[in-house]
């Protein structure tokens, strides 16, 4: 550097001294983001005709050290009020959203402030379009860090500043998209290996995400899904609900381990019945299936659901040249040839729905209640005649989606054969959200759909190798009661298979006990078609 000869040679000189002038200790640690600012404060001093040549040199002729704890001249060209002040605030930007590497350049931002600072510019009117992207880049690049996913949120709230952006009317798909991509970032760098249960060795050593967490996330995903529509990327599709389908699953885990610690916890039912008709709402845009949608408009005409409706009559429709258009063809017809890339998201979807369950305000819908009811109970009910309509419009109204919601998993189950896991995720659902409301069952297996549906998916359950001795006692009991439903169940023969396959008897060794399970569904099958059309095999 002394022995060469060119023109900016004192300028690189100064940059080399205030950067030699801060390492104080030996093999001190330089955080990312100052060498990159060191870097491009370099290639600024080769070109004299840039208007950061001016603002570098200054800064560098004013100071002596680099201060290793800020970026360097943050502020001045963040609030900067030259003639080209957006150029100098989009230079700072690029360097953070680039510099964000580790925790060392997440401590050194935090430490000024400066996520707070961009955060209130974000949502200020001097804001424009492209310092938004720039901020938002840096939130990205942020998510991907562990301590600085969990601090972010925790600190500066920044679900809550999420909530807040989704809160308007209508969001760009620009936008959209990125907000999916740092949620997504978010939910999975701050749930690492925790999404996958430990051993029961180790059991007792694992730690949870904080519950209200959870619920926040799941939050601003439910807020998220009004703005879902059909013309945004795959890519940001299939993240969006696969991080909902993962904070679900996740929560479910941490409120079983509540259960088992013996801990209180609330709204341990989150997704209601709107939310779930919504979600098949938006699925059935994606996937452009006409005669889900059509059920659905009906039953939002039928029982006038204000957010299905609403959302059944947006029209995000962005205005574009020709050539624009024409692009957007060709992007559909792509999208077309490539729907085997909407199997992943259907799983996802699938995944969501089981984990919502019908609520009942009559407690006549339920066998159990039926049964339990009391005089007392029949003299209430007297009392409060005068709520008996409302009640039976509300039961009726999740009668008929629970029925939606069920057809359509047990449809999805059969025409796209996953693992004998999810299958069984699907048929414990069955059993104990469907089977226990015996108004839904009549209603669901008077479609011969999805009875012919129910008897593939037992006939794979019954020809898999990885059925185990407890899948086929799920699928025997549910279908079981599905036969119970019927008129089948007063018949002679069959309570006779039933008795002998289900209750051998207290002598009976496990071989017995295996047989008769094994025989059960012959038993069913049988009777099923000589005796009632229950299956349409």
């Amino acid at each position: 550097m002394e022995g060469a000869r060119f023109r900016d040679k004192m300028q690189l000189q100064c940059l080399l001294d205030v950067v030699q002038n801060a390492i104080h200790l030996e093999n001190i640690r330089l955080p990312y983001a100052l060498g990159l600012y060191s870097a491009r404060a370099a290639q600024l001093l080769l070109k004299a005709e840039d208007h950061m040549y001016i603002r570098t040199t200054r800064f560098l002729l004013s100071h002596e050290y680099l201060d290793l704890r800020k970026v360097p001249d943050f502020y001045r060209l963040f609030y900067s009020s030259d003639v080209e002040h957006k150029a100098e605030r989009e230079w700072i930007l690029l360097l953070l959203s680039d510099g964000m590497r580790d925790k060392y350049c997440y401590d050194l931002y935090d430490y000024q402030r400066l996520f707070m600072v961009i955060m209130c510019y974000y949502n200020s009117p001097l804001a424009d379009e492209a310092s938004q992207t720039l901020v938002m880049d840096v939130f990205i690049q942020a998510s991907k860090i562990p301590k600085a996913a969990y601090q972010l949120i925790q600190d500066h709230s920044l679900l809550t500043w999420i909530q807040n952006i989704l809160g308007k009317w209508y969001v760009e798909n620009k936008l959209l998209g990125t907000v999916i991509t740092l949620l997504h970032n978010l939910w999975f760098t701050n749930l690492g290996n925790k999404e996958k249960p430990k051993s029961k060795g180790e059991e007792e050593q694992e730690k949870f995400l904080p519950l209200h967490l959870v619920n926040e996330f799941l939050s601003v995903l439910l807020i998220l899904l009004r703005h879902i529509r059909a013309n945004l990327d795959l890519i940001h599709i299939n993240q969006y609900f696969g991080t909902l389908s993962s904070v679900l699953r996740y929560r479910k885990r941490v409120l079983e381990a509540f259960e088992e610690m013996g801990r209180f916890a609330i709204n341990l039912q989150i997704i209601s019945n709107s939310k779930a008709l919504l979600l098949l709402q938006k699925w059935s845009v994606i996937e452009k299936d006409l005669a889900l949608q059509e059920k659905l408009s009906c039953l939002a005409k039928e029982y006038q659901i204000k957010e299905l409706k609403s959302s059944i009559k947006e029209k995000f429709r962005q205005a574009g040249s020709r050539h624009s258009k024409k692009k957007l063809r060709a992007e559909v017809q792509t999208d077309v040839r490539e729907v085997s890339d909407l199997e992943e998201s259907k799983k996802h979807m699938k995944s969501i729905l089981i984990h919502w369950s019908p609520t009942f305000l009559s407690s006549s819908s339920s066998d159990s209640a039926k049964e339990k009811k009391s005089s007392t109970d029949q003299m209430e009910e007297t009392k409060a005649g005068a709520n008996d309509e409302d009640t039976t419009t509300t039961d009726d109204l999740v009668c008929a989606t629970t029925c939606l919601v069920a057809k359509w998993i047990m449809v999805v189950e059969g025409a796209h054969p996953g693992s004998m896991q999810d299958l069984c995720s699907s048929l414990q659902w069955l059993k104990a959200c469907v089977l226990p409301h015996r108004q839904v069952v009549q209603e669901l297996v008077k479609d011969p759909v999805l009875r012919s549906t129910l008897y593939k998916l037992f006939y794979r359950v019954w020809d898999s190798c990885d059925s185990t001795q407890d899948i086929l006692d799920l699928s025997n009991h549910v279908m079981i009661n599905l036969i119970q439903s019927q008129i089948l169940s007063t018949d002679i023969t069959f309570n006779a298979v039933k008795e002998l396959c289900l209750h051998p008897g207290d002598d009976a060794d496990d071989m017995q006990r295996a047989a008769g399970v094994h025989w059960l569904p012959l038993g069913w099958v049988i009777s099923a078609w000589l005796r009632t059309p229950l299956l349409d095999a």
